[in-house]
């Protein structure tokens, strides 16, 4: 059973349960303290590995890697993922449900809203909603037998993933404007740099020829300004880089653990929706319903053809007598 802590954080970082070896689970953020304490020993090629000794039932394990070495816990996952989910209405019913647990019908969807799911491709899937098709269990079960559906939660999630990579392809686009302007001006301020530094070395070539005290404190005066704001403005630039450059650091960690903690939710499969459609089919021809209808048609076929048997026995038989 998941522990309250790892229902009840927010923070993805450290809401990651591990399991050791012995099949107790632990946070990142728990192993994380329990670590910062443990010995270690380098073995084989500079190695470091520690020794882990479960909280619950003190049992040892080697851990040769840190924290990342050590498996991730899915089905405990799975059910933090089911606590994250949301509710979603039915539109036949209005009784709200877990979105786990509500159907979209494919037939009805077609016919009502005229949209086939089975075309459902990357565009349309950035502008439908599909809460609009949200069926629960039992509306399924009682108004839409012998109809195709599919689960809700897979179509949601790949809505949107396609609405979000919207925005994200805007954000990529202003991201990649500003670089190109930042770059720009980055080659510019060298080139800049170096012709102002020529112009001021000019003045102080002239202040050492100047024969005349007054043009000697212009140019002095000329050029203590031109270096005050020249310094100033550096200055300025090398506090807003060295801040960039800690802020883009600090980011950078965060995306790092942010991707960590997502990455462990993640799985390779992928199935189209199209796909999913047909092997609901491929299923709903092996359903309880199914098979008992086709039994009853065999049956009702099987007796029809031995109506006509006997039929035809008793015309032998009567043709028989007559002989």
């Amino acid at each position: 059973m998941p522990s309250i802590f790892f229902l009840s954080s927010t923070d993805p970082r450290v809401r990651i349960p591990k399991v050791l070896e012995c099949g107790h689970s632990f946070c990142v953020g728990c192993l994380n303290h329990i670590f910062d304490s443990l010995k270690y020993s380098y073995v084989g090629n500079g190695e470091v590995f520690h020794q882990l000794n479960c909280p619950t039932c003190k049992k040892t394990m080697a851990v040769t890697n840190g924290i990342s070495s050590i498996s991730n816990n899915l089905q405990l996952i799975e059910t933090m993922l089911i606590s994250d989910n949301r509710i979603v209405k039915c539109r036949e019913c209005e009784i709200d449900g877990n979105e786990m647990t509500i159907k979209i019908c494919v037939d009805c969807t077609k016919q009502k809203h005229n949209f086939d799911m089975a075309d459902m491709d990357a565009e349309k899937a950035g502008s439908v909603v599909v809460e609009e098709f949200a069926v629960c269990s039992t509306c399924i079960l009682c108004n839409h037998k012998d109809h195709i559906w599919i689960e809700f939660y897979p179509i949601k999630l790949f809505s949107q993933h396609c609405q979000n990579l919207l925005s994200v392809a805007k954000f990529k686009a202003d991201f990649e404007e500003n670089v190109s302007a930042v770059k720009s001006i980055l080659a510019e301020s060298p080139r800049l740099i170096i012709t102002t530094e020529k112009k001021l070395e000019e003045l102080v070539d002239l202040m050492k020829r100047s024969r005349s005290s007054l043009h000697q404190s212009n140019a002095m005066n000329a050029y203590r300004s031109e270096m005050k704001e020249l310094i100033g403005s550096l200055a300025k630039l090398r506090t807003c880089m060295n801040a960039f450059n800690e802020n883009c650091a600090k980011n950078l960690d965060i995306i790092k653990d942010q991707n960590e903690a997502i990455e462990a939710t993640c799985t390779d499969e992928f199935e189209s929706i199209s796909e999913m459609i047909e092997k609901k089919k491929s299923a709903d021809l092996l359903t309880p319903t199914n098979i008992m209808n086709r039994f009853v048609k065999n049956f009702a076929e099987i007796l029809r053809l031995s109506a006509y048997s006997v039929v035809d026995t008793v015309k032998t038989v009567k043709n028989g007598k007559k002989q």
